[in-house]
């Protein structure tokens, strides 16, 4: 078997049949800086496992003899190997076919042809969830040792204290038990965390971690939500709905930010325009291209938002006057194909790409005009069936 390797990198372990996909992710993580192995059967896998872990696996369900979810079973089966995550690599995108992966223990799929961006995001999330979560660990020890050494001066104290100290120890008892629980569990503990730790490193590699959750919980979020729009097993609940009170909604999600900028929105959008679709979906694209728009901004920038309803059409127009793109970047943004370096590192592009198939979920398109240094423009253009309910 073949190994890259390169110092404190992560290793992310291929298993797939097909040389040539082997080389392409091989060659895409790489250059991401990742240590790579690959294996060109199930059975390689293991044995390669078993000599050393990866931490991550990308696998590929169809391959001969045994495929990918038997891989995965045995993989999940292993006290340690379990917890390694694994995302299939499938040409199906039939929903039976991915539930079925996620029902033996894999955390996500990438369907070929691969989406550059979209594969070295969910590597990236799936690679720092898998670390953060080690990090939590060692929190917790600290938090139990911590726990018995506060115990006997606590158990001194005067009946009141006690009182608050049975407070401070369920507390903490259930900040131990909820750091092990999955992604969208961890938020409020660590904020609660956070005034309670005094040790100062320990106070600052909290704050790290607390950060990395939030936008680890964005990210996790996207995915799952662009997996249930690409694989159609999101149930839309559709009703008629005024583009004045989705962009008001997308505007109060991102309020913190706009008012740290004390950025001036404009709103040129009549009351009485109107779209049939589901409002949180709506919120949601809008959200994501408005949070684009204000983190572009300049300080007391201004961004407009003007609504035209044509006789077939009803176009959103977002417009700012920022930083903007050059052709390139424009051009790879609007085919969802890889964003330049800048932007793929700020996560510009996951967030479009969401709000891309937001729109299309309500059979609309979006297009993004850009200039360096004169600002963005992305427009968003829906079917005009507002009086017509799916």
């Amino acid at each position: 078997m073949l190994a890259m390797k390169a110092i404190k990198k992560s290793l992310i372990l291929i298993v797939d049949d097909t040389p040539q996909n082997i080389q392409v992710l091989g060659n895409i993580l790489y250059e991401k800086g990742y240590n790579i192995s690959i294996s060109s059967s199930g059975a390689q896998a293991l044995q390669s496992i078993n000599k050393q872990a990866p931490d991550l696996i990308l696998l590929d369900i169809q391959m001969p003899e045994m495929d990918g979810y038997q891989v995965c079973e045995v993989l999940k089966s292993n006290p340690l190997t379990k917890d390694i995550p694994v995302i299939f690599l499938t040409a199906a995108t039939e929903s039976e076919n991915i539930v079925q992966g996620f029902e033996l223990g894999a955390v996500d799929y990438i369907a070929k042809p691969f989406n550059v961006a979209e594969l070295l995001m969910r590597v990236a999330t799936h690679i720092e969830l898998k670390l953060k979560r080690e990090q939590l660990q060692q929190i917790n020890i600290w938090l139990e040792d911590k726990i018995k050494e506060r115990t006997f001066e606590l158990e001194k104290a005067n009946a009141e204290l006690l009182k608050l100290d049975k407070v401070k120890t369920d507390f903490l008892s259930m900040i131990s038990h909820e750091i092990r629980i999955p992604l969208n569990r961890i938020k409020e503990p660590i904020e609660l965390l956070k005034y309670k730790v005094e040790n100062k490193s320990l106070a600052e590699l909290v704050e790290i971690i607390d950060e990395s959750v939030v936008r680890l919980e964005k990210f996790s979020s996207q995915a799952m939500e662009i997996t249930q729009l690409r694989t159609n097993r999101y149930v839309k609940n559709n009703t008629e709905v005024s583009i004045a009170g989705i962009i008001e909604y997308a505007l109060l999600s991102i309020q913190k930010q706009l008012t740290e900028k004390m950025v001036n929105i404009v709103l040129n959008i009549q009351k009485d325009q109107k779209i049939t679709g589901d409002s949180d979906l709506l919120v949601k694209c809008f959200a994501n291209i408005l949070r684009n728009a204000c983190k572009y901004s300049q300080n007391e920038g201004k961004i407009v938002i003007g609504a035209t309803e044509l006789a077939e059409e009803l176009i959103v127009e977002i417009k700012d006057f920022g930083l903007g793109m050059d052709n390139e970047t424009v051009n790879n943004l609007s085919e969802m194909l890889t964003p330049g370096e800048i932007q793929f590192e700020q996560n510009i592009g996951l967030g479009l790409f969401h709000s891309k198939l937001l729109a299309e979920a309500h059979d609309g398109s979006i297009q993004i005009k850009s200039a360096l240094g004169k600002g963005t423009t992305v427009t968003v253009t829906f079917p005009n069936n507002k009086s017509k309910l799916d």
